[in-house]
């Protein structure tokens, strides 16, 4: 059986689960919380980190590594090009979501949800004020610039990994009660909205809102 553990709130978790539904790869889910790890956990993710992966092949730690498997190891329904160019354009992207977009996205996540939900503390509001006025018009303006013209997606108009793995981030953000302003970003706000509105992702939101209820 293909395993990940972590929690679904991670958006590295998630990109991971999302990428096995499209690929239509049964999995289990085990919930770890990596500030409070299984004893055994270092065996599948040597950093302690999550999401940590596992099936009859192989033992792997890194969401982006994971999620290259995955596709190469299950190529139906491809959420990279086969273009050499246009496959770099993509895992660009990627590269992207997961360093620029969570360094701005993630600590207004740790500080409006998690802080609350977990540590049972009050959010600095003062810090989510300069992330949203420092980090974010940059890394918003070149999402918007990259969804010029009339593509569905961030790559033409086929779903690819990139877009899981910058929609992930955006989920959480908008679990922090914050939205893409129109005004500023229109390409990013409809894109978004769209993206949202997908069966794939509108599964795991509806999912989410399952588990914060309990």
């Amino acid at each position: 059986m293909t395993t990940v553990y972590g929690v679904q709130f991670s958006p590295f978790v998630r990109k991971v689960l999302l990428v096995l539904q499209v690929k239509g790869v049964p999995y289990s889910n085990p919930q770890v919380n990596p500030m409070d790890p299984p004893k055994d956990f270092e065996r599948v993710s040597p950093l302690g980190k999550i999401p940590a992966f596992e099936d009859d092949k192989v033992l792997l730690a890194d969401s982006a590594v994971i999620c290259d498997y995955l596709e190469q190891r299950y190529p139906e329904n491809p959420l990279c090009p086969s273009d050499l160019v246009e496959r770099a354009r993509v895992k660009w992207l990627e590269k992207y979501a997961d360093t620029e977009v969570v360094s701005a996205l993630g600590p207004i996540f740790f500080e409006r949800v998690l802080k609350p939900l977990v540590l049972q503390q009050m959010p600095d509001e003062e810090k989510i004020s300069n992330i949203m006025s420092q980090s974010i018009p940059s890394i918003f303006d070149y999402l918007n610039n990259q969804l010029h013209g009339k593509k569905k997606f961030l790559h033409g108009n086929e779903l690819t990994i990139a877009d899981i793995a910058t929609t992930t981030h955006f989920i959480n953000l908008s679990y922090s009660k914050i939205e893409v302003d129109a005004t500023k970003w229109p390409n990013l706000a409809s894109y978004l909205k769209q993206m949202t509105e997908l069966p794939l992702f509108k599964s795991f939101i509806e999912s989410d809102q399952l588990l914060y209820a309990e």
